[in-house]
Order: C-alpha cells, then structure tokens, then sequence
C-alpha cells in the first residue's frame, strides 16, 4: 500500500554507474551517458563503495513524517479548486456579478474561477 516509488529511474541509473564504473569507465564519462554530473556519480560510487550496491536502491526520506491535524490526510489541490468552482456556480446563479464573485473567492485566483463560472454559464 501506499504512493508508487518515484525513485526507481534514479535508482537504476545509479546501479548503471556502478556497473559502467567496475567495467572500467571514468566518472566524466559515466555523468555523460547517464545524465548526471560527475559530483553526483562521484556521490554515488562513493556509496557504493561504503555498502555495495544495496546501497545505491531507493531510501524513503529522512526526518520527521509529517503530522496532519485530525488524523486526516491533507486535501488535495484538486479537491480545492472543485469547491471554489461550486462556490462560484452557486454565487452565479444567485445572480451575483463577476467581480463580486471573485471578491467573495479572493485574489486573482477568485477572479479566475467566477471567470470561469461566468463563461460556462453562458
């Protein structure tokens, strides 16, 4: 369960370096193939070195998780411009003007969204 890995095309291009690197490669040239700068192949051979290649997979962050009020997860941006756009539809069809549509909403971002509204209503 949880979010898929986003790491595994980093992961594979640093196991790459360490196999181009024990068949002989210099660091400037394993950067050039891979995309990478060399202080980058330089920190990945580096651990490589110090834990053998289980060292260059993937490693979920370090710090401290963070903690979310309620024990509910945060909303998604989504989720938030959704409930703007019913806000504006509402205040739309209540027969409230534009401008006082992206007034009650707030900031540019108001004024997109009863736009928007305003657009779509016809």
């Amino acid at each position: 369960m949880g979010a898929p890995r986003k790491a595994d095309w980093r992961e594979e291009r640093r196991k790459r370096a360490w196999a181009l690197k024990e068949q002989g490669w210099r660091q400037k040239d394993i950067a050039e193939a891979l995309g990478g700068s060399e202080g980058a192949v330089s920190q990945w051979l580096k651990r490589g070195r110090a834990g053998g290649v289980e060292a260059l997979n993937a490693h979920p962050p370090k710090g401290v998780p963070a903690r979310l009020l309620g024990g509910m997860g945060a909303p998604r941006k989504a989720d938030w411009r959704e409930e703007r756009r019913k806000r504006a539809w509402a205040l739309k069809e209540q027969g409230w003007r534009q401008k006082d549509i992206a007034e009650a909403l707030g900031g540019s971002e108001g004024a997109a969204t009863a736009d928007r509204a305003s657009n779509a209503a016809g």
